[in-house]
């Protein structure tokens, strides 16, 4: 499919169904990791829906318990399953709490799709996608800001060109 054989061993990339799809099917030899800041992020946003968000800012226990669940990527693969397991025991009944990993559980640990060799940053140098997001993003700014004016200045003098035709053929 490509004319070359691609040199990249491994990419690092966000939690999207379709990218993940597409990444395997057109580089079937590259491993795909994901991006320990969007894992995270995503354990956040339940945190937050989950109502927590103010815990963890109140309760210092509450805190040591989710950045500990924020911070299951960072530890090898094999052992993610029982420090899951060790966190569900500390749960200690809390629905909220519950509800978090249960969440972590069916979306992280035992998922089918993203299982934790796809999202654990132990030993990974790079655990981010961040840096090229940071680098497209500018890249789009700069770009836009450079060859947009010209573009429009080109299609205003084609259209004002354009309305002068029309104007002058009009009275002629």
């Amino acid at each position: 499919m490509l004319p070359t054989v691609p040199r990249v061993k491994r990419i690092v990339l966000d939690f999207e169904k379709s990218a993940w799809k597409a990444l395997s099917r057109v580089l079937p030899t590259v491993k795909l990791s994901g991006c320990s800041f969007h894992w995270s992020k995503a354990v956040w946003r339940k945190i937050q829906y989950l109502g927590l968000q103010a815990a963890y800012h109140e309760d210092r226990a509450a805190q040591t318990f989710l950045r500990n669940v924020m911070a299951l990527p960072y530890i090898p693969a094999d052992d993610i399953e029982e420090m899951f397991n060790r966190l569900h025991e500390q749960a200690n009944q809390n629905d909220s709490l519950l509800n978090l990993l249960q969440y972590v559980r069916k979306t992280w640990i035992y998922a089918n799709r993203w299982d934790p060799t796809t999202w654990s940053a132990y030993r990974r140098n790079i655990r981010t996608n961040n840096d090229i997001e940071g680098w497209h993003n500018r890249i789009n700014q700069t770009s836009l800001k450079q060859t947009s004016a010209p573009i429009l200045r080109s299609r205003k003098t084609t259209t004002q060109g354009s309305q002068d035709r029309r104007s002058s053929s009009r009275t002629c």
